[in-house]
């Protein structure tokens, strides 16, 4: 609890109550790990803002490091024969669907 002697007196009564509190203290180590999940959503936007300003030279040197590797969704060709969803149920997966819709309807 504050005392009245360490608070700074006003000139006039209209003056703006100065609380010591400055901007620029969120932004120090003790003030970014000490407010909450803030501060560590701070970090994750500004790792984020520099790994999209560095987007295309991120990929191009892991594309040159890992030639050899299918690191892209893109990349990976999939080719399976798979047949509708209704059909590759068993008997009691389908019993248990059929009776879901009905009970949703």
């Amino acid at each position: 609890m504050q005392s009245y002697t360490e608070f700074e007196p006003l000139q006039k009564q209209k003056d703006t109550f100065l609380a010591g509190h400055v901007w620029y203290s969120a932004f120090t180590p003790a003030g970014v790990f000490q407010s909450g999940p803030g501060g560590i959503l701070a970090i994750l936007f500004w790792v984020y803002f520099f790994y999209l300003a560095t987007q295309s030279l991120v990929q191009v040197i892991i594309q040159k490091c890992c030639s050899g590797l299918k690191l892209f969704i893109g990349d990976v060709n999939v080719d399976e024969q798979i047949d509708e969803y209704q059909n590759c149920l068993d008997d009691d997966d389908r019993q248990w669907t059929i009776s879901e819709e009905k009970n949703s309807r």
